[in-house]
């Protein structure tokens, strides 16, 4: 292995030793800045947001490369094979918590960028940024970084299996509530069960979605559901909630996606009036406090995205695979990314690269291959290359 590589490795191994799950990104955050530092770039901040921002060449257009240092909180710890922070290397690939979403790409990334400032050929900036926060808020922690970089261009470095990733379902939490009229469970006819109409609710949903709206990408799923007063004792329930996980196509807006639920609960509203549940439907609201101290808030409705394969970005990525000895390889991202913001929100050409694997992602003993992280770095430098070269696509 040549000396460059193996330094990606190391790095990836360091940052896989570092607990980072929201709100604990700190240590990452500067761990990457110093390697950044080590690397010649021209620039390493730790910008007001709490994202490290490394930054080769000045001027448009202008390739900004996303990678999220956060990773969910360790789990089932009792399970694993390998230590979550170990950083164990092991048959070829290095295993962790993080290690494939997504310190792998982070790591492959801001090393790969940081080759480009070999090349004369390359005019406009790179930005290669380390942005905290994505797994509890997409987009988030990184709206206000972009807005002062205003890219050109976005590449979302989430694993793709050495694809190039046009585009993504959207992502939504919607949140059903119900308030019935509570009487003793002997006498139920003269209540309002909010139980039991929820579970009409979550029924008329899954009929929706499977029957009524036959669109193969777009999946809802009932996440959780309480009712009060819990436990009763003979008394049926005046309160009931139920959250839904949507994953959705480009082509759902917000007001869609709540024209479905408010469908879903059509037959409680065609009850008699004194027999009607009052219900309320809307986006979850979440508010988070990031570990540089801001106050975050999201109304939850991540939109999906598109970009055309035809479009100067794809196709200059493309080259780049290429030329890094990479099949050019369309695909689409299952899970949400940072791109809902800065494709779905902002409207800015993007589009998602990355070694490793999308399903080894949130998993036991998570991993990534050693050969798809050397490829990822050069893929990355090939792509800056090619997309800020002066050959004009």
């Amino acid at each position: 292995m040549r000396d460059r590589d193996s330094a990606l490795v190391d790095f990836l191994k360091a940052l896989v030793a570092l607990p980072s799950h929201a709100p604990h990104e700190g240590p990452v955050i500067q761990r990457i800045a110093a390697e950044m530092r080590q690397l010649d770039y021209e620039d390493v901040t730790i910008d007001c947001d709490g994202n490290v921002v490394g930054r080769i060449g000045s001027g448009h257009p202008v390739l900004l490369v996303d990678g999220h240092v956060d990773t969910i909180p360790p789990h089932s710890l009792e399970v694993w094979a390998s230590p979550p922070f170990g950083g164990l290397e092991k048959d070829g690939r290095v295993y962790g918590l993080g290690s494939v979403d997504m310190k792998g790409p982070i790591a492959a990334f801001v090393h790969g960028l940081a080759r480009v400032r070999r090349a004369p050929a390359v005019r406009g900036t790179v930005c290669a940024v380390c942005s905290h926060a994505e797994e509890v808020m997409e987009g988030a922690a990184l709206a206000s970084t972009v807005k002062r970089i205003k890219p050109d261009f976005v590449v979302i470095a989430e694993p793709t299996d050495l694809k190039l990733c046009i585009g993504q379902r959207g992502r939504a939490k919607v949140e059903v509530r119900l308030k019935g009229r509570s009487v003793h469970a002997a006498h139920a006819a003269l209540g309002v069960n909010a139980a039991e109409q929820i579970a009409d609710v979550i029924r008329g949903i899954a009929t929706g979605v499977t029957v009524g709206i036959g669109n193969s990408h777009r999946q809802i799923t009932c996440i959780g559901v309480q009712s009060q007063p819990y436990p009763s004792v003979s008394t049926v329930p005046n309160f009931a909630v139920a959250q839904f996980d949507c994953r959705l196509p480009p082509s759902d807006t917000e007001g869609m996606v709540l024209r479905l639920f408010d469908d879903a609960v059509g037959n409680i509203r065609g009850l008699p009036q004194q027999k009607q549940a009052q219900v309320e439907i809307d986006f979850v609201t979440y508010e988070f406090t990031s570990y540089a101290g801001r106050k975050l808030e999201i109304r939850e409705f991540a939109p999906g995205w598109e970009t055309a394969p035809t479009s100067r970005l794809a196709r200059a990525c493309l080259a780049g695979l290429e030329a890094a000895g990479l099949p050019p390889t369309l695909g689409t991202y299952q899970f949400c990314t940072n791109g809902s913001y800065t494709a779905g929100i902002a409207r800015i050409p993007t589009v998602g690269f990355g070694p490793g694997l999308e399903t080894n992602a949130h998993t036991v003993d998570e991993c990534i291959a050693i050969d798809a992280l050397i490829q990822g770095a050069t893929a990355y430098e090939n792509i800056a290359r090619t997309l800020l070269g002066k050959v004009t696509l």
